[in-house]
């Protein structure tokens, strides 16, 4: 649209994700969201609603976990809110059906009205119901797509690979008719007209989840972030895909040389793996929270310290300079917002900017870093503390 040649497309991988899931359960003929903000109303709006719901559970001898409220930015506690719910369902829907209609939400209501006089379990089952079951089996699919996204450590190669799981996911659980096994069980308890009810909603809920997902991203052969993804090397390289890369990010490169580079590679490939992974010590790799044993930049870096592979060098800098996402970036702000407070406006932004390296930066323990000013490395470190001016 800008007319300009190198421009990659970029967008917020969260967000996509969620309003995927957000404009999927609009097709639900039960608010599952809307039930869960409503519940987290009606039981904590006042004080004494709070102490009267632990005293029926008290009544119920049922162990009370607290109630849950969704963010409607972010989808990613509405799993762990529903969760929350199902497990203390049977003694909410008792508490409000003691209360009665006129007491309760009309959006609560609609989720009871159903068989409001037998208790909730596995074998009294209700459609409504099984709307819950069916939103909280499949927001746990996008719960791990959202984590995997918010990463510290996601890379630009990834991202396709990350979508196209949450896609192909979707796409099997419509041409297969799955709805969660949980929900499967439950749903032939159900009279034959509220299954057809069900299984239109839900199928209604894949196709137009998949309808956005598909609207929002590309994934074709050429889209830019299915070109990158090979560089993640979870496998060898092919010279054809490199070449359509460098082309579509305007690079120029030898392809005969880069022919040799890329075989070169391919063949070092499992040593350089083995000998990142043999480095890394089991401490390290929970310092690191990796959700993958290696990164494939450390590869990459291994891979440039031994070879001279100027062409490949060019093609993976130009990719691993794009962010993957900017929920880093967010996270720094709103630590920053943190430290330059009201309270603290009068901090120098040298300062602020130091106290935020050492936030990101720094991994050590209390017990860690106090050894570490025991060690030569230290002084010069000690030395710039000592001189910094705090206001």
């Amino acid at each position: 649209m800008l007319d300009l040649p190198n421009l990659v497309p970029t967008h917020c991988s969260t967000q996509i994700v969620h309003n995927t899931a957000k404009h999927g359960l609009r097709m639900l003929s039960y608010d599952v969201e809307c039930l869960v903000l409503k519940v987290f109303s009606e039981v904590f709006a006042l004080d004494e609603n709070n102490g009267e719901l632990k005293e029926f559970f008290d009544f119920m001898k049922t162990d009370y976990t607290e109630i849950l409220r969704q963010v409607p930015k972010r989808f990613l506690a509405l799993f762990t809110a529903i969760d929350k719910l199902l497990k203390n369902w049977p003694a909410l829907k008792s508490y409000f059906v003691s209360k009665g209609e006129e007491d309760v939400n009309c959006t609560v209501w609609a989720f009871l009205s159903e068989h409001k006089d037998i208790a909730s379990n596995d074998e009294t089952i209700t459609l409504p119901e099984l709307y819950i079951y069916f939103v909280h089996n499949l927001m746990s699919q996008f719960t791990s797509t959202i984590k995997v996204l918010e990463s510290n450590y996601l890379q630009v190669t990834e991202l396709y690979a990350t979508f196209n799981k949450l896609r192909r996911e979707i796409q099997n659980r419509q041409e297969k008719g799955f709805y969660g096994y949980k929900v499967m069980q439950l749903l032939k308890k159900l009279h034959p007209n509220e299954q057809n009810t069900f299984i239109g909603d839900a199928q209604q809920t894949y196709m137009h989840m998949l309808r956005y997902l598909e609207k929002r991203l590309d994934f074709s052969e050429n889209y830019f972030y299915k070109l990158c993804a090979p560089l993640s090397l979870d496998r060898p390289l092919e010279l054809d895909k490199r070449c359509t890369l460098t082309t579509n990010l305007d690079i120029q490169v030898d392809v005969d040389e880069l022919f040799t580079e890329v075989s070169v590679l391919n063949d070092a490939l499992p040593i350089l793996k083995g000998s990142i992974i043999n480095a890394e010590s089991e401490q390290e790799q929970q310092q690191h929270e990796r959700h993958h044993q290696t990164g494939s930049s450390e590869v990459w870096v291994e891979f440039f310290k031994c070879c001279e592979a100027p062409n490949l060098l060019r093609i993976v800098q130009r990719v691993f300079a794009v962010p993957a996402s900017n929920t880093f970036v967010e996270r720094v702000v709103s630590v920053m917002k943190n430290l330059w407070a009201d309270e603290r406006n009068r901090l120098q932004t040298d300062l602020v900017k130091a106290e935020l390296f050492v936030h990101f930066n720094y991994k050590m323990t209390c017990d860690e870093f106090a050894g570490f000013l025991q060690t030569g490395a230290a002084k010069e470190l000690m030395a710039a503390a000592a001189n910094c001016e705090m206001f």
